[in-house]
C-alpha cells in the first residue's frame, strides 16, 4: 500500500515546527532511555523510508488497539461523536472515511486496520522527512514507559510533545505513534482557542494531502 504523507501527519509536523523554538535537553544515557531511544529510531527510519511493515513491526500494542478501535469509531460515530473526540482521533477517522467505503471498512479485521495505520503514517516515497525526535524525561512504570519528545527542525531544538508511550513486549521496546497526539504538542493550545483557526489548519493539510477539500458529509459517517 502506498499512501501521500496523511492531513494527520502533515498537520503534526508543522506543529513540531512550529513548536521548536531553540530549547536545549539532557538526557541520561541509561540503558532503558538507549534502548527506548533506539525503538524511535526504527520506527522513524522506517516511517521515512515509507517502509509500512517495518513500521507496524515497531508499532506497540497501544497504537495497534487504538487503529482497531479506529476503524470501528469510523464505521458508528455521529457528527456529536466524532467532534467531541480528541483531535488526532476525528482526523483519523475522517481520513479513514475519505479512503474507505462503509462496505470496505466493515470488512477489516485488526491485522488489517494496523496494516492500514501504518501505511498512512509511511505515506509515499520521497516525502519530507520528519523531524529527528529524541525521546526525554523518560518515566518508566513495568512495562510501559512515557516521555516527552523532543524535537530538531533545521537546527532547531525544543520540547515538542509530552506523553508520548511506548511498551516493551516480549523483552522489546515499540513506539505507540497513536500517543504523538495533536493535544499534546504545546504549541496547539494557542490555536485550540480560535476553532476557526484550527480548522483552517486542518483544510489545508487536507488540501495537501489529497488535492480537494474535506467533503462534510465525512463527519456524518463512511462513505457508501
Amino acid at each position: 500500500m502506498r499512501f501521500t504523507r496523511p492531513p494527520l501527519v502533515l498537520l503534526a509536523i508543522g506543529m513540531l515546527v512550529l513548536s521548536t523554538g531553540g530549547w536545549t535537553w539532557w538526557r541520561a544515557a541509561t540503558a532503558p532511555s538507549r534502548a527506548i531511544n533506539a525503538a524511535l529510531d526504527e520506527y522513524k527510519a522506517a516511517i521515512d523510508s515509507s517502509d509500512a511493515h517495518r513500521a507496524a513491526e515497531f508499532m506497540g500494542r497501544e497504537s495497534r488497539d487504538w487503529a482497531s478501535s479506529m476503524v470501528r469509531a469510523a464505521l458508528t460515530d455521529t457528527r456529536h461523536v466524532l467532534r467531541a473526540r480528541p483531535l488526532s482521533d476525528q482526523m483519523h477517522i475522517l481520513e479513514l472515511r475519505q479512503r474507505y467505503t462503509q462496505h470496505e471498512l466493515e470488512a477489516m479485521d485488526d491485522h488489517q486496520a494496523v496494516a492500514i495505520y501504518a501505511a498512512m503514517l509511511a505515506g509515499s516515497e520521497g516525502g519530507e522527512p520528519s523531524p529527528d525526535l529524541e525521546a526525554i524525561d523518560i518515566q518508566i512504570l513495568g512495562e510501559r514507559a512515557v516521555c516527552s519528545l523532543a524535537a530538531d527542525v533545521g537546527g532547531e531544538s525544543g520540547i515538542a510533545m509530552s506523553g508520548t508511550v511506548f511498551t516493551r513486549e516480549s523483552g522489546t521496546w515499540r513506539f505507540n505513534p497513536h500517543t504523538m497526539a495533536l493535544e499534546n504538542i504545546p504549541f496547539i493550545a494557542q490555536f485550540a482557542k480560535d476553532q476557526l483557526q484550527i480548522e483552517q489548519l486542518v483544510q489545508d493539510a487536507w488540501v495537501e494531502s489529497f488535492g480537494k477539500p474535506l467533503d462534510p458529509k465525512l463527519w456524518d459517517g463512511p462513505r457508501k
